[in-house]
């Protein structure tokens, strides 16, 4: 991208969290417009296999059709592309959450914010939930933001009790996740009805649902790379009703539009991610 772009003017960064939250946070997104550059254009976040915990600095974005976002809230599992509508003065930063993050740093809530938005606010109490917006907007630059964040994470890390069995199902699941899901409950000695529960319970969707996301996940990521869009799928058929069903479009559509400017500059930025916008 280059210095003149609207991209560039808007400000979009990635900022590691610290070591001990690595396995638990992908990094901080720092998403800015105060120019209003995409004022009232929609914005279209992908399906996506993790959650996101966002907190507003600036004025919000909506979700098409419905009232803005909370100050500090929790979008779960998105089985769906999503819409939002942006603001005139937008500024957020979202902590990308890993699947063990969520479980571990959310406990009870992946269920209720899988494709939703949970409000925060009704879960951590007013006071809690002022305290860190209020702090997260007056360090205003990203690298005054990032340990604000790092030790709000880190505590919550350090004191929140959580479901063990559960959270190590999901920590395991990486290693295992190309194993049909009565093999992968065998190698944890449940049963696969405990398996499914644990993952419902705690991140919203079953280890198959899981594997089916991850699949349309990666294929989106190659058609946005330049890489085969086609892998990981049976046939061509059998790619096609997945994107479908999970992005609302087919890989032949979506390659020839191409990626939005914001998924094309975290592309090219950033190197593989897990694609969030469409």
């Amino acid at each position: 991208m280059t210095a003149g772009s609207p991209i560039a003017n808007a400000g979009f960064e990635i900022l590691p969290a610290a070591p001990n939250l690595a396995a638990y946070i992908r990094g901080y997104w720092f998403i800015r417009d105060l120019d209003g550059h995409y004022d009232g254009r929609a914005v279209r976040t992908a399906p996506h296999p993790g959650a996101a915990l966002s907190i507003n600095i600036a004025k919000p974005n909506r979700l098409e059709g419905i009232t803005p976002a909370p100050s500090l809230s929790l979008a779960g599992i998105q089985t769906q592309y999503r819409t939002w509508i942006a603001s005139d003065e937008t500024y957020f930063v979202m902590a990308m959450l890993t699947l063990p993050g969520l479980a571990a740093l959310f406990p009870g809530t992946g269920a209720a914010a899988a494709n939703g938005l949970v409000d925060l606010e009704g879960d951590l109490g007013h006071r809690v939930t002022e305290s860190l917006t209020r702090s997260v907007a007056a360090g205003w630059d990203p690298a005054a933001i990032k340990p604000i964040l790092d030790a709000w994470l880190s505590e919550r890390l350090r004191t929140l009790p959580f479901d063990t069995a559960a959270y190590r199902a999901i920590r395991a699941y990486p290693r295992l996740k190309t194993a049909k899901v009565g093999e992968t409950a065998q190698r944890m000695g449940v049963s696969r009805r405990q398996l499914t529960r644990w993952f419902r319970d705690s991140i919203g969707i079953g280890p198959k649902a899981l594997q089916d996301l991850e699949r349309v996940s990666d294929s989106l990521w190659a058609a946005q790379s330049g890489g085969d869009a086609a892998d990981g799928y049976y046939d061509q058929s059998h790619q096609i009703r997945a994107w479908r069903r999970h992005t609302g479009t087919t890989p032949v559509r979506y390659r020839f539009a191409g990626p939005s400017d914001i998924a094309a500059h975290f592309a090219e930025r950033y190197g593989k991610h897990t694609p969030f916008y469409l």
